[in-house]
């Protein structure tokens, strides 16, 4: 089981239908999970978009919306959605993607690590960082 899978089982579990995202390279293995699956996939124009989607998804539903970027940039542009369910008490999940294990501390192109600094005013709950699929619960 790929870690793409084992996150779109977890999102099943939680009662998921609909997710908002822009692929980008370090994101390609989650979005393949979905594919002819029962969680919607909606493609939206800009990573901003699927925030603001997602934000919307969770106000008009009472269900939390979910994003999937890609990382770096991918993440950044964000921040206004992000900071927008933040102050409206909007539940929302935000998956970003991040360079491979062996680059993460190498200021490797699209690096997460810096965007996440970012975006860290724009969010309550926490983040976690994944290194192995064996660090991942497994449904």
């Amino acid at each position: 089981m790929t870690g793409g899978e084992v996150i779109f089982n977890m999102l099943v579990e939680h009662g998921v239908d609909t997710v908002f995202g822009y692929s980008g390279g370090a994101v390609l293995p989650l979005i393949d999970a979905f594919h002819g699956k029962n969680i919607q996939w909606i493609t939206s124009s800009h990573e901003q978009c699927s925030g603001h989607s997602a934000a919307a998804y969770a106000k008009s539903t009472g269900k939390f919306g979910v994003a999937i970027v890609t990382s770096g940039p991918g993440l950044t542009n964000l921040v206004t959605p992000m900071q927008d369910a933040l102050t409206d008490g909007v539940p929302m999940v935000i998956f970003s993607g991040q360079v491979p294990t062996g680059a993460m501390g190498t200021d490797a192109f699209q690096e997460t690590e810096h965007a996440l600094a970012a975006v860290q005013p724009c969010y309550s709950l926490g983040r976690i960082c994944v290194n192995s699929i064996e660090c991942m619960p497994q449904p």
